[in-house]
């Protein structure tokens, strides 16, 4: 029930986040974990954002993928939607840079 979303960016990805929602509004999903480009001026953005079961984290840095050499040319975002408010912001006090770091390494994914 908890599903991972790396959706290809560009227009489509409206597409992508409505979708994300709507699966978890009508119980097909209890989590969904998207990593997106950052970009705070689009609809998505705003449709995740002002949700109150979201989270929105803010990666340091420019990611940079399996063994490439060049980072992504923008800033990236983790997005969890189906959060619970009080349990998120205990493990976000918790959770250290390194941590974070981790968990990217892990799914292949490198901060630059």
């Amino acid at each position: 029930n908890i599903v991972y979303v790396n959706p290809p960016y560009g227009r489509i990805l409206n597409e992508w986040v409505k979708k994300a929602l709507e699966e978890y509004d009508s119980g097909r999903a209890k989590r969904i974990v998207m990593l997106l480009h950052s970009r705070t001026c689009t609809r998505w953005f705003h449709a995740l954002y002002e949700r109150t079961d979201v989270s929105i984290q803010f990666l340091k840095g420019r990611l940079k993928y399996g063994d490439g050499t060049s980072p992504a040319p923008f800033p990236s975002i983790i997005v969890v939607i189906g959060v619970d408010q009080d349990s998120l912001s205990v493990a976000l006090e918790i959770m250290s840079d390194k941590q974070i770091d981790q968990y990217l390494e892990a799914i292949g994914v490198m901060p630059e």
